[in-house]
């Protein structure tokens, strides 16, 4: 009972020193105050919109992912290609997470209710490299959870930007790192980046990133992370893009993210779709809701989650959440899920924290 009330106590103490919401306006891109961030190894919490894509069962993560707002995700497509598994329930979201090996006991796990890849997402140019997951469960903002502000169309301009980060659990190796690692970035124009190292072969969409301590993170990114920059003076930071990939480690070449500004309209319409619309007021500055959106293409045909998984799965009564496969008529790849999914997250969230004390065991 003293257990329960002390953490119960803690929880509150947590939420009690989080960064104070504004009326109406969930006080997005702050950090934790009181995290001192030492080299390549943040404090819990210090990039709390920060999560952590896994496969349950394996307790191994695959991909990262920025914190939106209470039910949404913005993550890569490419993450949830073959061999990722193509059944939902084996995925979950780990959220307020930064040890791998030792889960904090703030820690929260997820499974997605929805995957929803872009429906121009092409693997081999990685042109449309986005994805949203909506998570089955409300996130609780606070302490350690807190979504990352979006921007408006007059902060997409490069020399507003200053301090950019990438963060993850980024690979040294063949081995993912066990704690959260940021590294900060330098963003290269598009046209000297496309027509000097990449050949005019970038898309539009995409924008390349140089490191300043690469030989801390070498090439291995962590697919699907936020990269992030704060906004003139603010203490903000804005979720600027989405870490796509890597062309040559050999050569040294930047990466490439995905540029979020080119898909403002299509995350309103897949929220609006599959849940609640984003408001990118709410979650976003005190300036004017963005004007001439950039516009991605979305084929006419529209057809419901439910729909599609009804269709193909027509002789089956209860059918498992698998991944769709794409035809000319569906406007995005969807992974969705209905009835039970929490069995294969819950005995894969146990893995976890067995593991972690097992680590505490053999370190004493």
């Amino acid at each position: 009972m003293t257990f329960v009330s002390l953490r119960a106590l803690a929880n509150l103490m947590f939420l009690l020193a989080a960064p104070s919401l504004a009326e109406g306006r969930i006080a997005c891109g702050i950090r934790w105050e009181n995290s001192k961030v030492f080299p390549g190894e943040p404090q819990p919490s210090s990039w709390p919109w920060q999560v952590s894509i896994e496969l349950a069962m394996e307790n191994r993560h695959f991909c990262g992912g920025a914190i939106i707002n209470d039910f949404w995700i913005v993550t890569a497509a490419h993450c949830f290609m073959p061999p990722i598994t193509q059944a939902l329930q084996e995925i979950v979201v780990a959220i307020g997470l930064n040890k791998q090996l030792a889960p904090e006991t703030w820690a929260h796990y997820s499974n997605p209710r929805s995957v929803i890849l872009h429906d121009g997402f092409d693997e081999e140019t990685g042109a449309n490299d986005i994805a949203l997951v909506r998570t089955s469960e409300r996130i609780i903002f606070g302490g350690y959870a807190m979504p990352v502000c979006f921007p408006n169309d007059e902060i997409f301009f490069g020399n507003v930007w200053f301090n950019c980060q990438i963060t993850g659990w980024m690979k040294t190796g063949e081995d993912t790192t066990d704690a959260l690692q940021e590294a900060p970035v330098k963003i290269i124009s598009f046209r000297k980046c496309n027509a000097t190292i990449f050949g005019g072969n970038l898309q539009p969409t995409m924008m390349c990133m140089d490191f300043y301590e690469r030989e801390k993170i070498g090439c291995h990114l962590d697919s699907g992370g936020p990269l992030v920059c704060k906004v003139n003076d603010t203490k903000q930071y804005f979720l600027i893009g989405a870490v796509s990939w890597v062309s040559d480690c050999d050569k040294r070449w930047p990466g490439v993210f995905t540029v979020i500004k080119s898909y403002l309209n299509w995350i309103e319409h897949i929220t609006a779709r599959y849940g609640k619309k984003f408001n990118f007021k709410e979650y976003g500055t005190e300036l004017a809701i963005r004007h001439h959106r950039t516009m991605i293409k979305m084929k006419a045909h529209e057809t419901s989650a439910q729909n599609i998984k009804n269709s193909s799965n027509a002789n089956t009564s209860s059918p498992e959440p698998t991944l769709i496969p794409r035809t000319e008529a569906e406007p995005t790849f969807i992974l969705t899920a209905t009835g039970n999914i929490y069995t294969f997250s819950v005995i894969g969230i146990m893995l976890v924290h067995l593991r972690s004390l097992l680590v505490t065991i053999l370190a004493t």
